[in-house]
């Protein structure tokens, strides 16, 4: 039997375009790919730059530039990344 839980993800525009209107269009497009993989997962993203970036759809360069930025959206310990709505939603 399939989860179809997780087919569909609330998605609150107003919380999201308040925390991220700094962003360009590459860090919204990598933040929201972060979102929907930690979503059809367990909530969580490995702390794993190769990962990640791969995740975001980032090459290393990108991916070094954006990090930073991202990772102020995240939790990040334990060897993981969890963003704190996204686990309240789950």
């Amino acid at each position: 039997m399939t989860d179809n839980t997780k087919k569909w993800m609330p998605f609150y525009w107003g919380s999201y375009l308040k925390n991220t209107m700094h962003l360009r269009a590459e860090g919204h497009g990598a933040y929201v790919l972060l979102l929907g993989a930690a979503w059809m997962g367990d909530g969580t993203l490995p702390d794993d730059d190769e990962q990640l970036a791969a995740i975001a759809r980032c090459d290393d360069k990108q991916w070094k530039r954006l990090r930073p930025t991202l990772a102020k959206f995240f939790q990040i310990g334990g060897g993981v990344w969890r963003q704190e709505r996204l686990s309240y939603e789950l």
